[in-house]
């Protein structure tokens, strides 16, 4: 189970942060880092590190970097809840 939870953690932070390096977002190792590690607080957790990184988005790149951040972000959060429930 928690090979399973690592393995999207790390999936998820690393289309997060080639999403931000794409984008041009500064600090993008810290906050990949903190995607992946946030991946393991049960509900919230995943949450509060994506808004962290829309957040660093809007403030260095603009509104237009923040929006295809937050796509990705729930794309990537939709894709993982389907997984969660088939599984």
């Amino acid at each position: 189970m928690l090979l399973t939870a690592g393995l999207i953690a790390v999936i998820h932070s690393v289309v997060i942060g080639f999403t931000l390096w794409i984008l041009g977002v500064p600090l993008v190792v810290p906050l990949a880092a903190v995607v992946f590690l946030a991946a393991f607080i049960p509900l919230i957790g995943i949450l509060f590190a994506d808004a962290l990184a829309i957040g660093v988005a809007l403030a260095t790149k603009g509104w237009v970097a923040a929006l295809t951040s937050a796509v990705v972000t729930s794309t990537v959060l939709r894709s993982r809840r389907r997984r969660k429930d088939c599984g």
